[in-house]
């Protein structure tokens, strides 16, 4: 029974996510107008590579800093054409995603998933947020997924928590490298050890060297 109320709470922040694409967010949202013109220009890269098959086509370089935001936009533009509608459902689906593996994370924290999901999933300003197709949607689910290993007991969850903590930073939001110091210092509190904080440092570093390897060359020249 809670399972399937689970699953509905987060269907119903998806809904809330998703429906009246085109509605704008609210100006009061943020002092930023970057919420009206970053996510149309983040992408362009992938919206390019369907048109014209040339992600530099018009010169951007957003693919460069958002490497997967990108190649999840440009697997959506590719299934379901360029438009604005699909961005903003590619957008509300990781932002509910979000919403999900926070739950989880907050339940191996010992607070109620269904409660967490409930309160991330219900809240206006995240809602309200969620509704705009970011690349912060992505980072904040790999992060809370690094949250959720990097509460385990076992040194491959540490090391599996870094590397998503990387691939948030590397491939999803470079400032999702911030992330990276507050886990380290959880762990060496949790654990007073150095070996989940290595575990840790060798999953980033993984994640580290698939950049180097797959996204450095291509966008970087």
């Amino acid at each position: 029974m809670k399972a399937a109320v689970f699953v509905a709470v987060i269907g119903a922040a998806l809904l809330l996510r998703a429906l009246f694409p085109s509605a704008d967010p609210p100006v009061r949202l943020s002092w930023s107008n970057g919420l009206f013109t970053d996510p149309p220009s983040i992408v362009l890269g992938a919206r390019d590579d369907v048109r014209f098959g040339d992600w530099r086509a018009g010169g951007e370089r957003g693919h460069a800093f958002y490497p997967l935001w990108n190649g999840i936009a440009r697997l959506a533009f590719g299934g379901f054409g360029p438009t604005r509608d699909v961005l903003q459902f590619t957008g509300a689906l990781w932002a509910t995603i979000a919403v999900f593996a926070g739950a989880l994370a907050a339940g191996r924290a010992g607070v109620s998933p269904l409660g967490a999901a409930a309160a991330l999933g219900g809240c206006a300003w995240l809602a309200e947020f969620g509704r705009i197709p970011l690349p912060e949607h992505l980072a904040t689910a790999l992060l809370a997924g690094a949250a959720w290993f990097a509460l385990g007991d076992r040194s491959r969850e540490y090391a599996t928590a870094g590397a998503l903590a990387g691939v948030a930073a590397w491939f999803a939001k470079p400032q999702a490298v911030l992330f990276v110091p507050a886990a380290a210092a959880f762990l060496i509190i949790r654990r007073r050890s150095a070996r989940p904080l290595l575990a840790f440092g060798g999953g980033i570093g993984l994640a580290t060297a698939l950049w180097l390897v797959t996204v450095a060359p291509w966008a970087h020249r």
